[in-house]
């Protein structure tokens, strides 16, 4: 999936809370909720899932090459990854490929950083059964 999160959408963008702009942050997530969407549904594997899965797991792998100043976030580090991600999982709720990314329905497999030529998202989601 060619998507990066926007570079607001960071914890640490903006040292003091002050200097964040809730509007650009809140575009950023509006943004990346639809790419992600989107991406889903062109993508053929994701059109032959039929019912969203009632509980999932969901892995992440974030590959960049460099740091750059283009506007998109290369995090360091997983947590402030996972952070930034969340309308990432909106977005595959939005797709129907998710029921809901609460904790009864959504299990967070291993996030990755990785550096590589290409940049994007690699993401593996894995039906599980239900708690019962």
């Amino acid at each position: 999936m060619p998507i990066l999160p926007k570079t607001v959408l960071s914890p640490n963008s903006g040292e003091r809370r002050s200097r964040r702009d809730p509007w650009a942050i809140s575009g950023a997530k509006m943004e990346m909720r639809a790419d992600v969407a989107n991406c889903c549904l062109a993508s053929e594997d994701c059109r032959a899932i039929t019912e969203p899965f009632e509980r999932a797991r969901v892995s992440v792998t974030m590959f960049w090459h460099k740091r750059k100043s283009d506007g998109f976030y290369r995090p360091m580090d997983v947590p402030n990854a996972i952070y930034a991600l969340k309308p990432f999982y909106d977005g595959l709720k939005d797709a129907g490929l998710i029921t809901d990314d609460d904790y009864e329905h959504l299990e967070l497999g291993p996030h990755l950083i990785k550096r590589a030529e290409r940049e994007g998202l690699l993401v593996v989601i894995s039906e599980l059964e239900e708690a019962g």
